[in-house]
């Protein structure tokens, strides 16, 4: 089967192509919810941006802590990846913010998702890394059976 033209394309051991791809489909959500709501098909919560934006952000998490196992550059990859997190948390709570305009006791919670969200992400990407290791290491070595008498 042919892959798609924007998977060819895409490098997936880059995480910051992996985050702007996110970014996007955050804001893309957050566009989608808005008009349609303005239709008046259905009613969003004032807090809707921030919910898109802290479920993107998980899902970043997810996809970075997961292709850290397929990557040669363990240490290269887990810097670029941590960078490219911390950029993507800070650029969709822009984005919640610019499209709810408001901070209150209801969007409050999002600090605290965004807080476990993050801690979660690093000891994910922490344990995977290590396992990476463990696997490349026992790879290298070569085990010879015991002789029989």
């Amino acid at each position: 089967m042919k892959k798609a033209v924007l998977l060819k394309k895409m490098d997936l051991e880059n995480p910051f192509q992996i985050s702007a791809i996110v970014i996007l489909l955050a804001l893309l959500i957050i566009i989608v919810g808005m008009l349609i709501s303005i239709t008046g098909f259905i009613d969003i919560s004032p807090s809707f941006p921030w919910t898109v934006s802290s479920s993107m952000v998980f899902f970043l998490a997810m996809i970075l802590s997961i292709t850290i196992l397929k990557t040669k550059n363990i240490d290269k990859f887990m810097g670029r990846s941590i960078l490219s997190f911390i950029i993507t948390v800070i650029i969709t709570g822009l984005i919640a913010y610019l499209f709810s305009g408001e901070i209150d006791n209801k969007t409050k919670i999002y600090k605290t998702i965004y807080t476990v969200i993050s801690f979660g992400f690093l000891v994910l990407i922490s344990i995977l890394s290590f396992i990476k290791r463990i696997v490349n290491y026992a790879e290298k070595e070569t085990w010879e059976a015991p002789r029989k008498k």
